[in-house]
């Protein structure tokens, strides 16, 4: 599966869908989350902006401190911070 490569304000939006509930299913909201975290540079640490509580609470701001991580491979990081069986491991964002 491809993620779509998306730009910030089609992020801002994406996560201000997500924050209202939007999503219909189960699998879409995961498919959302995935498609964030995806089109951040640190895809984990933009996954918990999202997941753990007390971080940013706009979605313009929750997009700009995801923009604003250090580049990181999810297949690189150590299953201490990302399960080795992980979606973010084996799915690619589009060209």
């Amino acid at each position: 599966m491809k993620i779509k490569r998306l730009n910030r304000d089609q992020l801002v939006d994406l996560v201000t869908r997500m924050m209202s509930g939007e999503p219909r299913t189960e699998a879409e909201g995961d498919e959302w989350l995935l498609t964030f975290a995806l089109n951040s540079p640190d895809p984990a640490k933009a996954m918990d902006l999202l997941l753990e509580p007390g971080g940013p609470e706009s979605p313009a701001t929750i997009v700009d401190e995801a923009m604003s991580y250090s580049r990181r491979d999810p297949t690189a990081l150590p299953p201490s911070e990302l399960h080795p069986n992980h979606p973010l491991r084996r799915l690619q964002i589009e060209p």
